[in-house]
């Protein structure tokens, strides 16, 4: 399916250019193709052609070039490749369907509908990352998003054209997080590209199901790149995402930009750049792979000329290591993250957001003085618990629990039972910040 696709596109690239330069395999080195191939240049996208006429053609993107020789990541399965094969370059890099046609449909990396149904024609558009983007052609963030998310909106707001990271485990909760702030998102009028990378085929089944329903199928796209795809597939899907979300940008929808997850994508580079010989630094992670992650956080943003991209990306923290390199690059680069704790999931506590640990760097822009006096309430008396619990734990085991241990402990139990919740709060901003005001005991003029 992916390869028809690609061909559709090639035949439209024909009428903007005939830079069509061929060469031929020299060898195999895991995933990576050697290749000669004069006037190549990286990311192109070049077609393989096998000795065995009965095969089909591989596509693979131009990753390395030398002197003498360049190296190519294919798409799909190097078997059947032999010396000798046959590489033409398309002197173009690879093309993919962008525009607001693209809504209501669940794609793959390369724009071919997964979910049988049929595309209507779209504008062709590269999928490479743009150049940098002008700093002064963003716009400050003042325009809060209401996720009706307690939690958040109470603690940790999120403005259109923020970039904030869900950091968690596996089994924590990030992707059901997610699927409510897109859905939260979309039902305030914004699009959603949600790109879903490395992921169990099961996995994305279970989220077109249970999140791509009605409103929100219609006014989204999903793209999906399975964990068993080509790693230099798995990075097109983000890039793929993150050129429709501009698309999208440019036609003035408000746009969230959802990936699950970054790190995966991390990974999918990082087997790219150790193929084509990158030095390893922490955790085996190349040089490519923090520019890559900073390029993707880099193009959203909220913008003058055009509507804003929000970016949530879910960022997986391997063995619940907040120290991992990839944690640290991307939570120095992005506008927030959101920590989702693994005691408080295994406590039935949903979602698992741990407000002391998680931080938007937008707060002062986005809280007037009483929300944010009220966060920092908040905030004091889940420290002062924190601070406190054995003691109160303690005290409670010998029946002795009263007087101001007592007091805390009722009212850090109403704030954390408020804090949870399984769907969309319907309750009004200003009645969840009364009932807050409430369980902390607190009152403003």
């Amino acid at each position: 399916m992916a390869k028809e696709i690609i061909v559709i596109n090639l035949t439209q690239l024909q009428d903007v250019t005939t830079r069509y330069h061929s060469g031929y395999i020299l060898s195999s080195e895991g995933l990576m193709l050697v290749a000669s191939l004069p006037q190549a240049f990286v990311g192109e996208l070049c077609t393989i052609k096998r000795a065995n006429e009965s095969l089909p053609d591989i596509y693979a993107e131009v990753v390395s070039i030398s002197e003498t020789q360049i190296k190519l990541m294919p798409f799909q399965s190097v078997s059947g490749i032999s010396f000798g094969d046959k590489l033409v370059g398309r002197g173009t890099s690879i093309s993919l369907p962008m525009g607001s046609s693209m809504l209501g449909h669940v794609v793959d990396a390369f724009g071919d509908p997964l979910d049988g149904q049929k595309l209507s024609k779209a504008p062709m558009k590269t999928a490479a990352l743009a150049s940098h983007i002008n700093p002064l052609s963003r716009t400050a963030i003042v325009d809060t998003l209401h996720t009706r998310v307690k939690a958040l909106d109470s603690f940790i707001p999120i403005g259109k054209g923020q970039r904030i990271g869900i950091l968690a485990g596996s089994g924590v909760g990030k992707s059901t997080l997610l699927a409510m702030l897109s859905e939260s998102c979309v039902r305030q009028n914004s699009v959603a590209v949600i790109v879903l990378v490395g992921e169990r085929g099961r996995e994305v089944e279970e989220f077109v199901n249970l999140h791509m329903f009605d409103a929100m199928r219609d006014r989204a796209v999903l793209i999906a790149a399975t964990a068993e795809e080509m790693p230099v597939t798995r990075v097109l899907a983000v890039k793929y995402g993150l050129a429709l979300a501009e698309s999208l940008s440019h036609e003035g929808k408000e746009v969230v930009f959802v990936v699950d997850s970054l790190t995966r994508v991390a990974m999918a580079q990082r087997e790219i750049g150790l193929a084509i010989g990158e030095p390893p630094t922490a955790k085996g992670y190349t040089p490519s792979v923090f520019s890559l992650l900073q390029r993707i956080v880099e193009r959203c943003g909220a913008f003058r000329e055009r509507a804003s991209i929000t970016a949530l990306f879910s960022i997986l923290v391997e063995t619940d290591d907040f120290d991992d390199p990839i944690v640290d690059t991307l939570r120095a680069v992005l506008d927030g993250h959101i920590v989702l704790d693994r005691e408080l999931a295994e406590q039935g506590h949903f979602p698992a957001i741990d407000v002391l640990r998680s931080v938007s760097r937008l707060t002062t822009n986005l809280f007037d003085l009483t929300k944010k006096q009220l966060a920092r309430d908040g905030r004091v008396l889940l420290s002062e618990y924190k601070q406190k619990k054995m003691m109160i734990e303690i005290a409670e085991a010998e029946g002795s629990l009263i007087g101001k241990f007592k007091h805390l402990k009722d009212r850090h139990d109403l704030l954390i039972k408020w804090l949870q919740q399984e769907e969309l709060s319907q309750t009004p901003v200003k009645e969840l910040d009364r009932q807050l005001m409430d369980i902390l005991e607190v009152k403003f003029t």
